[in-house]
């Protein structure tokens, strides 16, 4: 049957999908931590051009010395095309994106229902996709300290009720 598919031009899913991997979060983090990955906005809004930064830079047309490192595109959900997927040809790239699924934290658990304020707070940030991509690049433990410090030092100092030991557990659950 999958004969007669090909020579009736029908393609299936999975040749549609050649080349193209499914990403998490970790490894849209991995794509866009800029010590391993550069990436350069595409021709849409959402699609990133990949360059893996262990390649050797070389000389290219129209000044594009990083050309040599190109590896794939990222397609962020603003891409509205093919959402946490990252499609190459190159097997090296692809295999160093596919091997952070064997490290990468386990999913958090769910998080328990927001109150108005922080609802509306939270959708108006994942709707800034410059300040998601922003915060994707905190990498570091000062980096980490000096963010959490900041906002801390933004909410409302007059907030009650703050249980300091659940704040201490959900740092704890994070950064294991």
């Amino acid at each position: 049957m999958n004969r007669l598919q090909e020579l009736a031009g029908i393609i299936n899913e999975s040749q549609l999908n050649e080349g193209i991997v499914d990403l998490s979060d970790a490894q849209v983090d991995l794509l866009m931590d800029k010590t391993k990955f550069a990436t350069k906005p595409g021709s849409s809004p959402g699609v990133f051009t990949v360059y893996d930064l262990s390649r050797p830079k070389g000389a290219a047309s129209f000044g594009d010395d990083m050309a040599s490192q190109k590896v794939g595109f990222l397609y962020t959900p603003e891409s509205k095309y093919k959402a946490y997927k990252f499609e190459s040809d190159d097997e090296n790239a692809v295999k160093k994106v596919m091997a952070i699924k064997e490290i990468a934290p386990a999913a958090p658990k769910a998080a328990p229902k927001q109150t108005s304020d922080v609802a509306s707070l939270t959708k108006m940030i994942q709707s800034n996709t410059s300040l998601m991509n922003k915060l994707k690049t905190v990498n570091s433990g000062q980096e980490v300290t000096e963010t959490i410090a900041f906002i801390l030092n933004n909410i409302n100092p007059k907030a009650t009720g703050v249980n300091k030991s659940k704040l201490k557990s959900i740092i704890d659950q994070r950064f294991q």
